[in-house]
């Protein structure tokens, strides 16, 4: 399967520097600054569904932390 990227494109993400989308896992003050800028972007879900779909580890990806991230993942094995 090959998953088209073209929405990348669009993404807020784009104007700013990577480090703000990889803030320390404990870092809430970075976390929360990468979550606001994903809010207003386009293609929030589409960013969101991809790191789910790839299981990134690291970093903010539509607007989900690697901790919510694992919850959304537990919550769907739990509803399976």
């Amino acid at each position: 399967m090959t998953e088209s990227l073209d929405w990348i494109k669009e993404a807020a993400c784009l104007s700013y520097p990577p480090e703000v989308f990889f803030p320390d896992s404990q870092d809430r003050v970075g976390i929360m600054v990468g979550k606001l800028i994903c809010q207003g972007c386009p293609v929030q879900s589409e960013c969101l569904d991809h790191a789910l779909e790839t299981r990134e580890q690291h970093g903010i990806y539509g607007g989900a932390s690697e901790a919510d991230r694992r919850a959304i993942r537990r919550h769907h094995r739990g509803n399976l």
